[in-house]
């Protein structure tokens, strides 16, 4: 982590066709939630690189953290705030409440307070979710998306499109579990099957992966996994008949969960996009519709 973007040109070391990517991103995206995987200079001890020989570097866009970075009058090497495997914190109280308090001091962004806590005047996280993960690869002419974030594809593309580049714009795939293993077991209720539906990694896309994990933040399978048992409805497949009875219609829906009314109503959250499970609205413990018309 940098406070300003132009330090990170002394401890990365790039090609010649890297240099307009590399330059180009950083002019669109930083300071702001966008981590650039590059290969390391000298400068930068192996043990940071994790033994790959590349460094993931960012110049942050807080405030706070800008003037951490311009205090200690060095860049920062430093992973998210919370336990291995578990959400990002946005707040100072989510960081609290994931690594406990013993030990752990933090520079607070917010204005509530903690004993823990040395407060600041500035805002929460703008964007609330993880800094985008990219990999400059000339060998193959491509940015790789080893962790989507804040910066979508769309708008990568069209950073390397403003300087003429033909370069591609991939994202590596992966299918993973609904949730950590601790909180499922096999054949458990409403645990969804990660893999039937999707096609099986070629030994490309395994090294692939295998790669990226060595490289990047967040690749594990269980990543960012939900502490809660969770799985996916096939909206899809119950579309309401016009000629079919509402309530039938509704009974469907919850007999094609594998649950009852009483295990619905009791500790079921139904996250939902434009209203297609909005039959289970009255029936579940909390509903949420995430488009703009819930």
């Amino acid at each position: 982590h940098f406070a300003k973007s132009k330090k990170a040109d002394e401890l990365v070391e790039l090609k010649e066709s890297e240099v307009p990517i590399f330059n180009s991103l950083v002019a669109n995206f930083w300071p702001g939630p966008l981590t650039i995987i590059v290969k390391a200079s000298s400068k930068i001890p192996l043990l940071v690189t994790a033994d790959t020989g590349f460094v993931g570097v960012r110049c942050p866009k807080h405030p706070l953290a800008v003037a951490l970075i311009a205090a200690s009058g060095l860049p920062i090497a430093a992973p998210s705030a919370n336990r291995f495997g578990h959400v990002s914190p946005t707040t100072a109280l989510h960081v609290l409440a994931d690594l406990g308090v013993k030990g752990v001091h933090i520079l607070n962004g917010e204005h509530k307070s903690s004993d823990n806590v040395v407060n600041g005047s500035f805002d929460n996280c703008e964007f609330g979710i993880e800094s985008s993960v990219v990999k400059i690869d000339a060998a193959n002419e491509q940015l790789i998306i080893f962790r989507q974030g804040a910066i979508s594809q769309i708008q990568l593309e069209q950073s390397l499109r403003s300087i003429g580049s033909t370069w591609k714009v991939v994202a590596v795939q992966r299918a993973v579990k609904m949730h950590s293993a601790e909180h499922s077991e096999p054949g458990a209720i409403g645990e969804s099957d990660p893999v039937k539906d999707c096609v099986p990694q070629s030994e490309e896309e395994k090294e692939q992966e295998v790669a990226a994990g060595q490289q990047a933040p967040g690749q594990a399978i269980t990543h960012y996994a939900p502490d809660v048992p969770c799985f996916i409805v096939n909206s899809l497949s119950m579309e309401v008949n016009s000629a079919v009875d509402a309530s039938d219609h509704t009974d469907a829906i919850i007999n094609s969960l594998s649950l009852s009314q009483s295990e619905l109503a009791a500790g079921s959250v139904v996250i939902d996009f434009q209203g297609r499970l909005s039959a289970l609205q009255s029936h579940a413990l909390a509903y949420r519709d995430l488009s703009s018309r819930g």
